[in-house]
């Protein structure tokens, strides 16, 4: 059993991970092992770090790289913490990102993230006359308060104050259909 293993063991039993995050990390931990299959991590210096964030960009999108960076990051953090290792190899690494030629450039189309005013209150309108009418309390819940949709699905009337004006956001509802108590947030 190698370091990294060990290090993904810990943080999964940590308890405070949802599945979907552990699941991910399993995925960029499978990246870095692969890579590092040979090489004991005291022997990983910057600069075959460097060559294996090179090495992703043409199998990865920059995202997925930037994950499997800050995944590294926290490996050999607590690597370093452990003594197992004097210097973290990540630290001043450069996070490549794949460069688009002009005509890819052109041809994108943008999908926006977010609604504009006017498009939220279009939206919100519609989910209005919609046949169900928690809809419109969902969408207008989500859209004003910033909260994620497991949150929302979690919530109990006890949760919210009238009178304050505030949601008590203590659990959120992850995918295997369970609650998981979280960190105090007033929204």
């Amino acid at each position: 059993r190698n370091y990294i293993d060990e290090w993904l063991e810990l943080y999964e039993k940590s308890g405070n991970v949802k599945s979907n995050t552990v699941r991910r990390r399993k995925h960029e931990t499978g990246v870095i092992k692969e890579y590092f299959k040979e090489a004991e991590i005291q022997n990983i210096t910057s600069k075959i770090y460097q060559k294996f964030l090179l090495s992703l960009l043409d199998k990865y999108a920059d995202g997925t790289i930037r994950q499997i960076n800050i995944v590294a990051k926290m490996i050999f953090r607590k690597a370093e913490k452990d003594k197992i290792i004097k210097e973290n190899p990540t630290l001043d690494a450069v996070v490549p990102k794949n460069k688009k030629t002009f005509e890819e450039l052109e041809n994108e189309t943008e999908i926006p993230k977010y609604f504009e005013k006017k498009e939220l209150q279009k939206f919100l309108a519609c989910a209005k006359k919609d046949d169900n009418p928690q809809s419109y309390v969902i969408f207008l819940t989500l859209a004003y308060t910033g909260m994620r949709l497991g949150e929302l699905c979690a919530l109990k009337w006890k949760d919210i104050d009238f009178d304050n004006k505030t949601i008590n956001i203590y659990k959120t509802y992850n995918s295997e259909n369970r609650f998981v108590k979280k960190n105090h947030c007033n929204r």
